[in-house]
């Protein structure tokens, strides 16, 4: 088994939060937890609440996904408010 298939079977029994589906994406890491500035963060069970505080402490694991104009995805506003 290669070094890729090793990491992409890692990645299938350690998936992201669901909550970042579509609006970010864990890259360089294994989705599990992490330490940023003191606190830990769990990659396969974050919100996308602390995911945005995450991207806002410029965290190397977390990209913004773009949408198909080229702009990052936006977080859903809320309805009815």
């Amino acid at each position: 088994m290669t070094t890729e298939e090793k990491i992409a079977e890692l990645k299938r029994k350690n998936p992201p939060s669901k909550h970042l589906n579509g609006k970010f994406e864990v890259v360089g890491v294994i989705p599990g937890p992490i330490d940023m500035r003191g606190k830990t963060y769990d990659l396969r069970t974050i919100t996308l609440e602390k995911a945005e505080e995450l991207a806002k402490m410029k965290c190397p694991y977390l990209k913004r996904v773009e949408t198909s104009s080229g702009k990052p995805a936006e977080k859903d506003s809320p309805k009815g408010k």
